[in-house]
Parts: C-alpha cells; sequence; structure tokens
C-alpha cells in the first residue's frame, strides 16, 4: 500500500517587511508516490506594503530535487514576478502566466536534505486584501520521481496597505492535470542518439509554452518531472553535435534589475535570483552566436 504524507503551510514575513501575523494550513493525509514523504512549509506575510515586493517562502523537510506550484491571484492587484532557488545546484524557471495567476517551480538540487527550496516573489499592485491561492503543489527526487501532496486548505489573503478593497483569487484542483503515472521515457527530444543540454532547454521550453513539447514521460503536461528526468540524463555533448543552432532564442525579460545570467551558454535566460534580466538576455545570447529576440514584460515602475 501506499504511504501517507501530510501538507503544511504557515505564513510569515520575507524581503524586509515586518511581520504582523501569521496564518497556517494543515493537509489531509493521502496516498503518496513511492519514497519517504515530506512535509512543505510555505510562508508568505499577513501584510505588507504597496509597491514593495514580499515574497513566499517553500521549505521542505526531506530530500527532493524539484518543485512546483500554481499561485492564484488578481492579476490587476499583484503579479508573480519571479522564483528565487534557495538549494544549492536548483535553478529556477520561469513564472508561466495563465488565467488567475502563474505557474511556478525549480529544479535541479544536489545534496538537499531540507530547509527552504525556493522563494517566490509577489510584487503588489493596489491596495487592499490579496487573496493567494496555491494549488497544484508537486515535488520530485532526483531520478524524477513525483511525490504527490494534496491540501486540506490552500486560500490565504495579505492585507496591501490600509484599503478595505478585497482582490479575490481564482481556485484550482490540488492535483496535477495529466496522468499521475508516468509513460515510456523519450529524453533524447532531438532523436540525435544522445541526451545533451539541448534536450533540456527543449523541455524548459516546453514548461514556459504550454504546449505538449517536452512531456518526456507521456504523461500530459510538461513539468519539474520532466526536467529533472532529462538533467539526471545529460551527457558531454559531443564535438560533432557543437554546431551553432540557427533558429533564434526569445527570452521574455521580467524584471528590471541588472544581474548578470546564471549559467551562460545553456539556452536559458535566468539569473542567480532566477529572473531573466536584461544583461542576462545578453549574456545568454553571445555564447550561442544565433540571432538572440529579447521583449519585456514588466512594468515601467518596480518596486524597490
Amino acid at each position: 500500500m501506499p504511504r501517507t504524507s501530510r501538507f503544511l503551510i504557515s505564513m510569515s514575513l520575507v524581503l524586509g517587511v515586518a511581520v504582523v501575523g501569521s496564518q497556517a494550513a494543515v493537509a489531509a493525509p493521502r496516498a503518496s508516490a513511492p519514497g519517504h514523504p515530506v512535509t512543505v512549509t510555505a510562508s508568505v506575510p499577513v501584510k505588507a506594503s504597496l509597491n514593495h515586493s514580499f515574497s513566499i517562502d517553500v521549505a521542505v523537510s526531506g530530500p527532493i530535487a524539484g518543485l512546483q506550484a500554481q499561485v492564484m491571484l488578481d492579476q490587476k492587484a499583484a503579479e508573480v514576478g519571479g522564483v528565487m532557488p534557495s538549494a544549492r545546484g536548483s535553478k529556477g524557471l520561469n513564472p508561466v502566466l495563465n488565467h488567475g495567476g502563474a505557474r511556478i517551480g525549480a529544479y535541479g538540487a544536489k545534496a538537499f536534505s531540507g530547509g527552504t527550496f525556493l522563494r517566490i516573489a509577489i510584487f503588489p499592485r493596489k491596495a487592499g486584501r490579496l487573496s493567494i491561492h496555491l494549488g497544484r503543489i508537486a515535488a520530485v527526487t532526483e531520478s524524477g520521481r513525483r511525490v504527490q501532496i494534496r491540501l486540506a486548505r490552500s486560500d490565504f489573503s495579505v492585507q496591501i496597505g490600509t484599503s478595505k478593497r478585497v482582490f479575490h483569487a481564482a481556485t484550482v484542483t490540488a492535483a496535477l492535470p495529466g496522468r499521475i503515472a508516468r509513460g515510456h521515457i523519450q529524453a533524447d527530444s532531438d532523436r540525435n542518439g544522445i541526451v545533451t543540454r539541448q534536450d533540456l532547454f527543449n523541455v524548459a521550453y516546453g514548461w514556459s509554452a504550454g504546449n505538449g513539447d517536452g512531456d518526456v514521460d507521456h504523461n500530459g503536461r510538461v513539468d519539474v518531472a520532466d526536467l529533472q528526468t532529462v538533467l539526471t540524463l545529460v551527457k558531454p555533448e559531443p564535438k560533432v553535435l557543437r554546431t551553432a543552432a540557427t533558429l533564434p532564442l526569445t527570452f521574455v525579460v521580467n524584471t528590471g534589475t541588472d544581474a548578470a545570467d546564471a549559467t551562460p551558454g545553456d539556452r536559458i535566460c535566468a539569473s542567480a535570483a532566477g529572473l531573466c534580466t536584461l544583461r542576462a538576455a545578453i549574456d545568454e545570447g553571445n555564447p550561442t552566436r544565433v540571432p538572440t529576440r529579447s521583449r519585456s514584460r514588466f512594468p515601467a515602475r518596480l518596486p524597490r
């Protein structure tokens, strides 16, 4: 019989905003995937200031390598700005905006045994009571095996400024879409006989595009399990394959900060904080020696 897991969410403040209180939620037990279940704790402030960013801290009690979640909020009142990985070796994925929120994630953690795994940056835009709904949370091991998590309570609120206006969040099911079971693994997406960083880039593109490209385990979605699975199978690229790509790269700049790309040449625009800065996009474009397109997706006035 599968083991059971429990999920815990509490609330506190980070990024220099004073803590005023906390909110907590405990999940009901449910069947989990094979392996030892872990406890996940998410933290977010009870109060925050208008136009000053705050973060949702996500901590894990046991060993995982990747994690993803759906953050739902009123996008007119606030925006999910990015993911800042905390675990050693982990790589943040660009938030994928969708109806009512954003899908976030990180993968590639090395020898992570517990603690803060990632931080989700939130940018308030309007004063009032901001409702936040967390759902579709999943964690995977270093081999890409998924640990299922079920939420008993998933709704929270943050008071932005003093306005009494309420900004409601849409809700989503706790379970991820698609099948839980994994199908045949096809990590060599470009069919060249070897799994390289180009295959990892293809999966990361599928994550951002929100389509079926990159679904290497054929379970009906592109998630951190796909990315983690390919990462573990990546081999050094033979010289015969080290040719410049002909298709242009497109990077979406989602922050006004000036930070260099964490790993130039991997075709993924991401600073150490997991955000795609203009400098990171330039850094990533130069080593590839291919046409590069960058476009911005952030407001003219950024919180300090």
